[in-house]
């Protein structure tokens, strides 16, 4: 059973829930990432992504993104796994919250951050290995 933390992004770009919007759409630019981690105090407490930046500071007509707090438009709490829960079950998840990234979390440390993408990508490799396995299988009932 391949797990979360075999998939998983460990090194996940954080902001602060008291820095501003400004700072957190200049992370994401510089690191080419659609979302951070926001975290109080070091604690994961959330997410802001783009799509909240857009929702909640630029189309609500909100002024100055240097002065709108990132806890004023994340995504809170932070949806999260356990590193060693299974991509299905994290899967799962996603898909009944309609969510694209969980959070790992362990004992309130953050671990990492797993994505639709990741979960799909693991899951085509492990379709193409059960595919030449098959081919294995019905190459040697042919030859007997």
């Amino acid at each position: 059973m391949t797990t979360v933390n075999n998939i998983m992004t460990k090194k996940v770009v954080t902001i602060g829930d008291r820095e501003t919007v400004l700072d957190a759409a200049i992370k994401m630019s510089k690191n080419n990432i659609g979302c951070l981690v926001v975290l109080e105090d070091k604690i994961p407490k959330g997410l802001i992504t783009e799509r909240d930046i857009i929702k909640r500071a630029v189309a609500a007509d909100r002024e100055y993104p240097s002065r709108i707090r990132v806890s004023e438009v994340m995504s809170s709490p932070l949806i999260s796994v356990s590193p060693f829960e299974s991509i299905e079950k994290a899967a799962e998840m996603m898909n009944k919250l309609g969510l694209k990234r969980l959070g790992v979390v362990e004992d309130n440390n953050l671990m990492g951050i797993v994505s639709a993408t990741d979960i799909i990508v693991a899951e085509t490799k492990f379709i193409k290995v059960l595919k030449r396995y098959l081919k294995v299988l019905k190459k040697e009932r042919e030859e007997k």
